[in-house]
């Protein structure tokens, strides 16, 4: 709360109606939203700090259409639990809910969300906000992110010609949700809210073109001495890296890191995160000697900085030990990945994407070393640790599968390649239906073998 009000701007990007990001290049549309923002968050903390006066739970409707191939995971829920990963709203109107809810079609499935929330747990941060809102009527009530609620059934209503989804707020599992958003706010603490959600945009969403308009749409209304500025060129810079432009992305990274030389002291963590972002793009371009030098001089600074464990040095070790793959020299790399592992799971939670990433970075190094058992063993948790983490349509996963293949189809290994794939297949046939991602590309795998 505090952070979002010492921002000079903050965007709303989400078209509350429409569910769908909006269009970047409708420059200024999107800076309208901070007091509405800071007021709903003020609300949420009264909620919060009113919990014990609270008179009991409420029950909310939220209609929506999702996925099939979701909608069948969902089902196989039944009995766990789910959390919410971001903002929701919901509302007190069920005939409102049903509208949005819509009709089922071959792609989607029309879901209502029957909700029985509880202020007084702890994972349940709510706040009403009707009277803020453009639509009145709907009753909205507007949920945080990390709450919590057990699935308890999932039936048909052939009257509504919709699926009821009935969920109970719970505390259940909150400690696990608690280490996610910790982590999340240690990863904020160096990054302004504007920065991080144009990140959320390049990496974890995939969305490089929208991330590129909301950078330039900054660029061009912050004050050319904003402290954000150094920010933006870097993820531009990421952009261009996207795109195999590594020249454009050295532009870009070395007017960011002439602004913080300027600005920051020679020690600053900034500094150190220019200096990697100078060794990824030699090592993207094969200069593996001088991005070595880089990621050196990015250690002098984080051994200054960081006297415990911190995700920069494992990122860092990780980093260098990619360098040494690059230079063939595995049993070196395979040092670097191993020490990043031991710090990921040491300050990260057991299944996280991180750990799973640094997982298969080892497994390739024993392949390439042609130890492929040891290789196998290592692709197989990263696939494991994936499959729990990431969305169902991950490109990550996707990837994990193709490694396995591969080094059973290196080991001449076929049959065991074929069952590996049939065993997926069949998975993945039952979770996701014949037109999901991974059930295609386990399929392909398994003409080509």
């Amino acid at each position: 709360m505090h952070r979002l009000e010492k921002q000079s701007y903050v965007f709303n990007l989400f078209n509350q109606k429409q569910k769908s990001t909006t269009d970047l290049s409708r420059e200024g549309a999107a800076f309208m939203w901070h007091q509405l923002l800071i007021h709903v968050l003020r609300q949420m903390l009264e909620t919060e700090s009113l919990k014990s006066k609270d008179k009991g739970a409420l029950t909310v409707y939220r209609g929506q259409q999702i996925p099939n191939e979701e909608f069948t995971k969902l089902q196989q829920s039944i009995g766990k639990l789910i959390a919410a990963n971001g903002f929701f709203s919901a509302s007190r109107e069920k005939e409102v809910s049903i509208i949005y809810a819509g009709e089922s079609s071959d792609e989607m499935t029309a879901v209502l969300f029957e909700i029985q929330a509880d202020p007084s747990l702890r994972s349940i941060t709510l706040a009403d906000i009707h009277q803020i809102s453009e639509f009145t009527e709907e009753q909205e009530v507007l949920f945080s992110l990390g709450a919590t609620f057990h699935i308890d059934s999932i039936v048909f209503d052939a009257e509504l010609s919709l699926w009821k989804v009935q969920l109970k707020s719970t505390d259940d599992g909150w400690e696990r949700v608690q280490e996610y958003m910790q982590l999340a706010e240690d990863e904020m603490k160096d990054t302004s809210p504007m920065i991080y959600f144009g990140s959320l945009l390049l990496h974890e969403l995939g969305q490089v073109e929208q991330a590129e308009k909301y950078f330039q749409v900054l660029l061009k209304t912050l004050p050319s001495d904003h402290v954000d500025i150094s920010s933006l060129k870097i993820g531009l810079g990421h952009i261009h890296i996207k795109r195999g432009d590594y020249r454009l992305a050295l532009q870009e990274y070395e007017q960011a890191y002439k602004i913080r030389q300027d600005n920051l002291s020679v020690l600053h963590p900034r500094i150190a995160t220019s200096l990697r972002n100078f060794g990824n793009t030699y090592r993207a371009m094969g200069d593996f000697d001088q991005a070595l030098f880089y990621f050196r001089e990015a250690m002098k600074i984080n051994e200054r900085n960081y006297l415990t464990d911190h995700i920069c040095v494992a990122m860092t070790f990780e980093e260098i030990g990619l360098t040494f793959q690059g230079k063939a020299q595995w049993e070196t790399a395979l040092v670097w990945f191993e020490d990043a592992l031991e710090i990921f799971k040491r300050i990260l939670p057991s299944r996280h994407p991180q750990i799973a990433q640094c997982l298969g970075y080892i497994g390739n190094s024993y392949r390439y070393m042609k130890q492929f058992d040891c290789a196998l063993g290592y692709f197989r948790q990263e696939l494991e640790m994936d499959e729990q983490c990431l969305p169902s349509d991950h490109g990550h996963v996707i990837n994990d599968l193709s490694r396995i293949v591969d080094t059973y189809r290196a080991m001449h290994a076929y049959d065991q390649g074929l069952q590996f794939c049939r065993e997926k297949l069949a998975v993945y046939r039952e979770l996701f239906g014949e037109h999901h991602p991974r059930f295609v590309n386990t399929l392909l795998r398994i003409v080509c073998s």
